[in-house]
């Protein structure tokens, strides 16, 4: 088989190329180099640098639970007889943004069947993977729909301008499927020409109240020629951007029923299947009605809440003003959403958004008041953390320059030329991003230190690499030991490949970890690095950059390294500030 020499690799990937959303790429197993695509760095969205030729950066875009699989698949498939193959995973881009990936490609081998050239492509199937998402939770909740209303189920995809439409279409309306098509355009040809005129003057669709549900009333031809007034009610469905992607309700037959009765009947039949608070006052305030949502939000129960009033929701010094609304709902049609806070059964309070509307008869005199009430707390509770987090990422960046000026201004100092300093400048960078991921991807809550560890050696060791063991229970770090302890670990995986036990076949190196706990002590961690197999220790190790990092790498621990002659053997002791979990 003729050699495929890598640097003729970009004009064959840029024609391997069939989309924008998907980049090529090619490993050649002789040198052990891979070349991309010219457009992968546009589709991964990273920096030139980081789509590297080196084994240990084939795979960085993966998430961390991700990648120890592809990369262990990769190497079967590879061992095995197979050509072609085909893998899904999950990845990031470089602001973090989750996204899915599926590659495809194929093994040139040789007469023993030795792989010489892996070669494929990978394509972002981000939108793909969540669209099944939503299909999948669409489908449930349609399944359940059908089964306990009776009316016409529907479920509108607003992407591909489809209509599915439970078996209710029949029995209400006397269309079998197939008669009429499942687009939109479908649906409205059968809706009587003057509520078509009618619907198309209301507000759009798109311009919903905060939970997205609407109600609307109409009618609908039947098969044998009359229209069938009805009722639809349903809820839109969002993307992560806040696009509409999606209506989801039901259709039902209005026509044996007065319209005050029906519009009743519906308001109780959305109430109790609602997510929101809903309940209905009198004039004077006093809870009528109160539905299931409102008693998991606020914790009384419809026997409890029934007959009480509205105050009981309400601060002492919110009682007055929470009358003068109900005042101005019956002056008005509404009282405009706004956002307040009420007082739960237990005495602790929630962020809301609360809107007002009187209840008329048919000759415009106000009945009762309805109330609707939609739970926001976790939406402040999220800006409030996103706060914190700005801030914690403020903090930790210029915590970060200051490590990297340290470490530059260092390395500079202990190295002898420009290539020496590239890699050990190149290396302790990457270990300091490293450490960033693992704080970024638990949102700069801390860092657990077994996938610290591993996260610091998988960015020396292609794969799983046999001869390093690692023990210890699972144990969570506040945010500021994070890069020091990436650093040091760094410097340990580096010095063991180029000098100690990991630069033999045969050479070992075993990391533990555990915590003591002595009464109300704060508690102490202990972490232990043994190499064995490596080259005997016959001379006095000089001390440069990277054992000023391991040994002082964290003024507030102790380390005390052990160059014996069978291997070093690194201690490390920590007492920590805060609380572990």
């Amino acid at each position: 088989m003729a050699k495929i020499e890598i640097s003729n690799s970009p004009e064959r990937l840029r024609a391997a190329i069939e989309s924008d959303d998907m980049f090529a790429w090619e490993i050649d197993f002789t040198t052990d180099k891979m070349a991309w695509s010219s457009n992968a760095g546009r589709i991964l969205r990273c920096e030139p640098e980081q789509l590297s030729d080196k084994p240990a950066q084939r795979f960085f875009f993966l998430t961390d639970l991700d990648k120890m699989r592809i990369v262990q698949e990769f190497e079967n498939l590879k061992q095995g007889q197979v050509k072609d193959y085909a893998l899904e995973f999950s990845g990031y881009d470089s602001l973090q943004k989750e996204l899915y990936w599926k590659m495809k490609g194929n093994f040139d081998r040789g007469t023993n069947g030795e792989a010489a050239y892996a070669s494929g492509t990978t394509k972002n199937i981000t939108e793909k993977k969540r669209l099944e998402l939503e299909l999948k939770l669409a489908t449930e909740r349609l399944a359940i729909a059908e089964e306990a209303a009776d009316g016409l189920v529907y479920d509108w995809n607003l992407i591909a301008n489809r209509m599915w439409r439970s078996s209710g279409f029949t029995r209400l309306l006397g269309w079998q499927a197939g008669e009429i098509s499942e687009d939109i355009d479908g649906w409205s040809s059968l809706r009587h020409p003057e509520d078509e005129e009618r619907l198309k003057s209301l507000p759009s669709s798109y311009d919903l109240q905060p939970n997205d549900r609407y109600i609307l009333e109409y009618r609908v031809r039947h098969r044998d020629g009359h229209y069938i007034p009805v009722i639809d009610s349903g809820r839109a469905y969002r993307n992560q951007s806040g696009q509409i992607i999606r209506f989801a309700g039901i259709t039902r037959d209005n026509s044996k029923h007065k319209l005050a009765d029906t519009y009743n009947a519906r308001l109780a039949a959305v109430a109790m299947a609602s997510h929101d608070a809903l309940f209905g006052l009198t004039l004077e305030g006093i809870i009528e009605t109160w539905n299931p949502a409102a008693e998991r939000l606020f914790g009384y129960s419809a026997s409890e809440a029934i007959g009480k009033d509205v105050n009981i929701l309400a601060r002492p010094d919110q009682k007055e003003h929470q009358h003068q609304l109900l005042a101005r709902a019956l002056a008005s049609d509404v009282v405009t959403p706004y956002e307040a806070r009420r007082q739960r059964k237990d005495g602790t309070m929630v962020d809301i958004v609360v809107a007002l509307a009187p209840v008329r008869s048919a000759d415009g005199t106000a009945t009762s008041i309805s109330v609707a009430i939609h739970d926001i707390s976790e939406r402040k509770e999220w800006a409030q953390r996103q706060l914190s987090m700005a801030r914690e990422l403020a903090h930790r960046n210029k915590n970060s320059f200051a490590i990297l000026q340290g470490i530059l201004r260092s390395t500079l100092r202990n190295t002898k030329n420009p290539e020496d300093f590239a890699a050990a400048f190149s290396s302790r960078l990457h270990s300091l991003a490293a450490a960033q991921d693992v704080l970024i991807a638990n949102e700069w809550r801390g860092t657990e230190l077994g996938a610290l560890i591993k996260l610091q050696l998988a960015a020396h060791l292609f794969v799983e690499d046999k001869r390093v063991e690692f023990s210890g229970p699972v144990i969570s770090l506040a945010p500021e030991y994070a890069s020091p302890l990436g650093l040091i670990f760094n410097e340990l995986t580096t010095n063991a490949i180029k000098y100690g036990a990991l630069s033999l076949p045969n050479g070992t190196v075993k990391i533990t970890w555990s915590l003591q706990k002595v009464d109300q002590a704060p508690s102490k961690l202990l972490i232990t690095w043994q190499e064995r197999g490596g080259p005997k220790i016959v001379s006095k190790v000089t001390v440069g950059f990277g054992t000023t990092i391991i040994e002082k790498g964290l003024p507030e621990a102790v380390v005390k390294n052990d160059f014996a002659e069978e291997g070093l053997t690194c201690s490390i002791e920590l007492v920590l500030n805060r609380p572990n979990t």
